[in-house]
């Protein structure tokens, strides 16, 4: 049995906060799946986060970084990974260990590629940092080809040691919901019969203020019969901006924001929606598109980045930076019932492409390889 060190700092952040992200989901999905394999024995590890008794807690990781130097903080790790096969970094909390194999997942080059998106307190140099420790690993995976293609160029790490791993979706997106359970969840947040919903944590490349623009320009009467439903915290809270659009839009009645539904209730929403806007300006891979595919829904996203290759056919692309190619997208599934039952067939045939299982088979092969 190969014991594996399996980071999960922002999974039990997430759920400390009471939201996990898209790295949080993808450490849950592949715990789960792994503790059905007899062949692995998963130990989450976590920098200075509350976990489960059987977990590695490993000290704060800036704090050591600045008080003890890299050289004493890796001789400091080691000590923290022994019983240990191999260690598995599913986000930019990268250990600090000599003597294990490392796998590092990095879904995106965001950090170092489009800085702009990211929080402005020491973005540089926690960039620097990742960047450099990132390039230890002995292997990358990651979530799409255009994010292999970006690691392999901002990371100037060889193509041949990096692994593209789809993300996967819940086999529980696939089953339908009843009618009466839908309505209770539509009762419960006081939402109308007909809506969009967008879902994503709140920030600026989610795009979300060009999407309220576009969603105005619809012919009159339409903005408000068809609102967005934006579902997702708040993950920018010094830009003013998208909060300024959303308070405009839902004083209009165009809008109405969810800060936070139960997986559930996110299936209620997607299987009653008349599509799912996703136009982000930059994704590693898109979790919410195959979601949305798996519930049946209509979805529109951009024509950037990994968006079109998870996508395929099955979807509305877009111009993100067009609000007459958004608005006309939007338009269209309102009154094209014949293109909303397409899309809804073609997603959800694109859907089983995608599965945790898959994702924690292929990524099982690459531990394999090192221990």
């Amino acid at each position: 049995m190969r014991t594996i060190a399996f980071g999960s700092t922002n999974l039990y952040k997430g759920l400390r906060d009471g939201g996990i992200d898209g790295i949080g989901r993808y450490c849950q999905a592949l715990t789960e799946e792994f503790e059905k394999d007899s062949d692995l024995k998963i130990k989450p590890f976590t920098f200075d986060e509350e976990s489960p008794k059987d977990s590695i807690l490993l000290p704060n990781y800036y704090l050591h970084a600045l008080t003890t130097g890299l050289k004493s903080l890796i001789g400091r790790q080691d000590q923290y990974f022994s019983g240990v096969d191999l260690i598995h970094a599913t986000d930019q909390w990268m250990p600090l260990a000599k003597d294990k194999p490392i796998i590092a997942t990095v879904m995106d080059t965001i950090p170092l590629s489009h800085p702009q998106y990211m929080r402005s307190s020491f973005r540089h140099l926690k960039s620097f940092f990742w960047r450099q420790l990132t390039r230890k690993a002995d292997h990358i995976i990651t979530i799409s080809e255009f994010s292999k293609s970006e690691i392999t160029k901002y990371f100037n790490y060889p193509a041949h040691q990096i692994s593209s791993i789809p993300l996967g979706v819940g086999e529980s997106y696939r089953a339908t919901i009843s009618p009466a359970e839908i309505n209770a969840t539509l009762k419960k947040f006081q939402l109308p019969e007909n809506f969009f919903v967008a879902i994503g944590t709140l920030q600026p490349r989610k795009n979300i203020v060009t999407l309220l623009k576009a969603h105005s320009q619809l012919p009159p009467g339409l903005s408000k019969e068809f609102p967005i439903i934006i579902v997702g915290r708040s993950g920018w809270d010094e830009n003013q901006e998208i909060k300024a659009a959303i308070q405009a839009a839902s004083a209009k009645g165009e809008c109405i924001w969810i800060h936070y539904v139960t997986e559930f209730e996110k299936r209620c929403l997607l299987q009653r929606a008349v599509g799912m806007p996703f136009i982000s300006l930059y994704e590693g891979f898109g979790l919410p598109i195959i979601e949305a595919f798996a519930s049946g829904t209509p979805v529109i996203t951009s024509n950037t980045s990994s968006m079109p290759e998870v996508a395929g056919d099955a979807a509305l692309l877009v111009d993100p930076n067009s609000l007459d190619q958004i608005t006309q997208a939007l338009q269209s599934l309102i009154e094209d019932q014949d293109l909303r039952d397409s899309l809804k067939e073609k997603g959800i045939a694109r859907s089983r492409q995608y599965s945790w299982k898959n994702t924690a088979e292929a990524t099982k092969k690459i531990y394999e390889k090192y221990c």
